[in-house]
């Protein structure tokens, strides 16, 4: 159980080897929600099956058990578990909380994530920032607009007012090569308000809206300066009442020159 979340499976399985350095071969099992779009319709095309998850992320738990079993026999470099979770895509940090206590980690362990599934080794990771900005206002009849405050209106004010700052993260390129799937050459930073939600009836003032912005760092991006830009420019706007309702981030990963990513 964690946060709450009741009947979900876990697997903590170890090949243990003391006094040889820790390795943590992380993967997880569920994949996104399948509304919206045929997800249960497999594709079939040069004699492979393509389906849901496959790649995000069963194929490459597949590929974890064919390559531990082909090294049964040998005398591992590291002492190994393997732990594979749930509910990654929606409560991950719960889980990972809950499991640490079983990992027996030590104090610098190596952790080898198999989450990906583009065909080849990531030397960085894009990092994360979402934040949800709720405008609060004051609720009256519509046709009684002039005594309240609109925070749908007042929303769309925070949202232009983001629209510079948009522009220049959009512009932010790294010097590091992107995946060739992406039809980029090189990594972009990224900005997006993709969602807004607010009002109660047509003729109703409403007193709250939320937005959401998601931000996509580069690797040499942190979490603090993004955040620190985003704020920056809402509190440019005058006269708008906000605050931040909710936050979630994962910093990037840098590049990785480490040699044991060639050993990996």
């Amino acid at each position: 159980e964690a946060d709450g979340l009741e009947g979900r499976a876990a697997l903590v399985a170890h090949r243990r080897a003391p006094g040889r350095p820790r390795l943590i071969i992380y993967g997880h099992v569920d994949v996104v929600p399948a509304e919206g779009w045929d997800a249960f319709t497999p594709v079939y095309g040069n004699d492979r099956i393509f389906g849901r998850g496959a790649a995000d992320m069963k194929g490459a738990i597949a590929s974890l058990l064919g390559a531990l079993w082909r090294v049964r026999a040998e005398e591992p470099s590291f002492d190994i578990t393997v732990l594979l979770t749930m509910d990654e895509e929606t409560h991950q940090m719960a889980q990972l909380r809950y499991l640490t206590s079983f990992l027996d980690a030590g104090s610098h362990p190596h952790v080898l994530s198999l989450d990906g599934g583009f065909g080849y080794v990531s030397i960085a990771i894009l990092g994360l920032l979402q934040m949800d900005i709720t405008v609060v206002g004051r609720s009256v009849h519509s046709g009684l607009a002039h005594l309240g405050r609109n925070a749908v209106e007042d929303a769309l004010l925070l949202a232009q007012g983001l629209r510079p700052l948009q522009q220049r993260v959009r512009r932010r390129r790294s010097p590091i090569a992107a995946s060739p799937a992406t039809g980029l050459h090189f990594m972009e930073a990224r900005f997006n308000i993709n969602r807004i939600e607010g009002g109660i009836a047509r003729n109703v003032v409403p007193d709250h809206c939320t937005f959401s912005i998601d931000r996509r760092l580069l690797p040499d991006e942190s979490v603090d300066a993004a955040r620190n830009e985003i704020l920056g420019a809402l509190r440019q706007v005058p006269a708008v009442e906000w605050h931040v309702s909710q936050e979630f981030s994962i910093p990037s990963v840098p590049p990785c020159s480490d040699p044991l990513a060639r050993e990996f």
